[in-house]
């Protein structure tokens, strides 16, 4: 398994039990399917986002009602599906 970690910034995805300062690992090899937690790279940005695909699109949701799901954007690459999160 090829794995990389990633600190948590934001509130995006308190929902999901992801707070500001936490440590994500992810596994970059894993493909993600509908539900799963991904580090994904957007326009140059990267977020926490949990993944869906809707049969023509990817759509990145946030579980913090605060901010909106991102469904409209010019590239993104999934850097990795999210296999552990926590304090360190």
């Amino acid at each position: 398994m090829l794995e990389d970690v990633f600190k948590v910034v934001g509130n995006s995805m308190k929902g999901a039990g992801l707070f500001d300062g936490m440590t994500v690992k992810v596994d970059k090899n894993r493909k993600a399917t509908n539900g799963d937690k991904v580090v994904v790279m957007i326009d140059g940005k990267i977020f926490i986002k949990e993944y869906y695909y809707d049969g023509t699109k990817e759509i990145f949701k946030s579980r913090n009602p605060e901010y909106p799901d991102i469904s409209d954007y010019e590239f993104a690459e999934i850097l990795g599906v999210m296999s552990w999160f926590g304090r360190v």
